[in-house]
């Protein structure tokens, strides 16, 4: 990503995101008494893409001048649809990050 610091130590990013899909289950839960009683997991991971692109952007403050804390926000829009060709509603991911960066041994 790239950032653009401003002079009050706020700074902006953006840029490209890149996944690879590990793992895809997808899992029932139907409550027959008072308790989840029954759940039903299937492996979806062939039905999914296992490659995804898309665009992530943020903004964020810049604790102390050099090596200091970093608090920020950022979202993520996905490109590419989430399941594979011949699935009705294949939807993108999207995802909000909030985050607190450390630096170590800096």
């Amino acid at each position: 990503m790239i950032r653009y610091k401003l002079k009050c130590q706020l700074f902006f990013e953006l840029g490209p995101m890149f996944g690879v899909l590990v793992k895809a289950t997808d899992v029932f839960y139907n409550t027959i008494s008072e308790k989840n009683d029954v759940s039903y997991k299937n492996n979806i991971y062939g039905k999914c893409n296992w490659f995804d692109v898309g665009a992530m952007g943020g903004f964020g403050y810049h604790f102390m001048k050099g090596t200091g804390l970093n608090l920020g926000v950022r979202y993520y829009y996905g490109f590419t649809n989430i399941l594979a060709k011949g699935v009705s509603d294949p939807g993108q991911n999207n995802s909000l990050y909030i985050y607190l960066s450390i630096p170590i041994g800096a």
